[in-house]
Parts: C-alpha cells; structure tokens; sequence
C-alpha cells in the first residue's frame, strides 16, 4: 500500500510502504511537524497505541493506477453551429445619451 499517516488529536504517526515506522509528530508542540519523536522514552505508550492501528489497515488498496492521458485524446472540441447568441457587450455612455 502507499505511505499512510495514523493521528489522533496531539500525535502523527507517519508509516512507509513497507508498513514501517517513519516518524511520529507532536502536533500540539511541533505544528511545523519538523522533530521526529519516533523512538523517544516517553512516548512508547502512544506509539504502540498508534502502531496497533496500521496493523489493523488492509494490506492492499484499492487503489488504482493511473494511467496519462495526452491533451487531444481526451478532450473533443466542438465546433459552433453558428446557431448561437453572441454576447454583446453593455453600451457606453455616449451610447446611451439621448438627443
């Protein structure tokens, strides 16, 4: 599967695609999410809480694989019928001035 994230209110656990543990965030005191917590002391608790949830995740997707599309194979331009309203533009001032 692809990478995914686990949170819950205060922490972010980032996991690869392997299912391995890359990084856990405490977003109430990194909001920039800059310091990898992953490991530290006293978190243990919340990481395996949250390291419990990917185990539970399917171990496929469904997800599917996109494939590219160039430019004209996709979009058909439609020629007018030449049955259509023109948009007229609204008049100026000199126009609108009775004599």
């Amino acid at each position: 599967y692809r990478d995914r994230v686990v949170r819950d209110k205060r922490f972010k656990l980032f996991v690869n695609t392997n299912g391995g543990l890359e990084k856990l965030i405490d977003l109430t005191n990194d909001p920039e999410e800059e310091t990898n917590l992953l490991g530290s002391a006293g978190l243990s608790t919340t990481q395996e809480r949250l390291a419990e949830a990917v185990h539970r995740f399917p171990k496929v997707d469904a997800d599917p694989i996109y494939e590219r599309i160039e430019y004209p194979a996709y979009i058909k331009i439609k020629k007018t019928s030449g049955t259509h309203k023109t948009r007229r533009l609204p008049l100026s001032d000199t126009q609108l001035s009775v004599p």
